[in-house]
């Protein structure tokens, strides 16, 4: 009960802070021709409009109001999003482009554009970001912000590294929107790079770190989950865990990675904040590409000087976990 009202309150926060934001100059609509890009157009059909911010294309097939809605929460998590890193110390680039949101009323149509446009077979999942494409792509019911969806959703990880989607326990409109929206934003401020390979714990580390919400340092159900695993002497060796780069297996599977990496993420970024900088800046620089798991292993035990001090200190932080309140 105290977890829906907590949610429930901070939804209505965000959405209520969304509606305010929407009437500032950054992220009310720019006024001018709603016609598609002509790449869009060709991918997409003529039914489709734009709404432009000062950031985003939403792209979609719903009414104005419902993407001008979706705008302006979008706005508001890009100036949360880079407030928090810029607080941290980390350096954020602009974005060199508009970031496109592709939103489908129908779930049919949703599938067929991702099979044809980033030719994946989602199996169930209702919104990813492409770093391929460089867009978010979603069904319009299931990010509905005007409602918070019922919970044990049926997402799965993609094992196709271009894919960045939910394994979440919890099938809440606002954690998805946040949850895709972070890892949009990562690739566009310099946090990450497209192409460049990254291991599962940064990736979705960092997108279920923020899930939850941008200045909310906790995830009930993540936690819960990884504390579980520690208790039951199932959680991933990390020198094992940090070479991981997608999800191969089951949804249950998926859920216990997405909460190990949760929980890592939380660690380097609140007890290790200059390690992960280093570790930012050091993949940031490095070449598009499959890389090893060996040298997976190897950019973080470097940057770190000592892995064996590094592990040592993160069991303790989940031990921590254990007693959280």
């Amino acid at each position: 009960m105290r977890k829906n009202f907590t949610r429930n309150i901070t939804l209505l926060l965000v959405l209520a802070f969304a509606a305010v934001f929407s009437f500032s100059p950054e992220a009310s609509a720019k006024s001018g021709d709603q016609q598609l890009p002509s790449r869009l157009n060709g991918e997409l059909g003529k039914r489709f409009a734009k709404l432009e911010t000062r950031n985003f294309m939403v792209v979609h097939d719903s009414e104005p109001d419902e993407a001008a809605r979706m705008a302006s929460l979008l706005e508001l998590l890009n100036s949360q999003f880079r407030d928090l890193f810029k607080k941290k110390g980390f350096e954020l680039r602009k974005p060199s482009e508009e970031l496109t949101w592709v939103s489908f009323e129908d779930l049919e149509d949703f599938e067929n554009y991702a099979q044809k446009i980033d030719r994946v077979n989602l199996g169930g999942i209702k919104g990813y970001y492409s770093s391929r494409t460089n867009r978010v792509a979603v069904v319009k019911s299931s990010f509905d912000t005007s409602e918070i969806a019922k919970e044990d959703g049926d997402r799965f990880g993609s094992e196709n590294s271009s894919i960045m989607a939910m394994a979440a326990e919890g099938d809440e409109s606002l954690t998805k929107i946040q949850h895709e929206a972070a890892h949009q934003l990562a690739f566009n401020s310099g946090l990450q790079k497209r192409h460049v390979m990254y291991p599962l714990w940064y990736s979705e580390g960092l997108a279920t770190y923020l899930e939850n919400g941008y200045y909310n340092k906790d995830n009930e159900i993540r936690r819960k989950r990884l504390v579980e695993l520690f208790k039951e002497g199932r959680l991933r060796r990390l020198d094992e865990f940090v070479t991981e780069v997608g999800v191969k297996g089951d949804n249950d599977e998926a859920k216990d990675l997405y909460a190990q990496a949760w929980g890592f993420f939380k660690f380097m970024m609140e007890r290790k904040p200059e390690l992960l900088k280093a570790y930012t800046a050091r993949l940031y620089e490095t070449e598009p590409g499959w890389r090893s798991e060996f040298s997976l292993y190897q950019e973080l035990a470097q940057s770190a000087g000592s892995f064996e001090k590094l592990n040592a200190e993160w069991l303790d932080f989940v031990q921590e976990l254990t007693s959280h309140k």
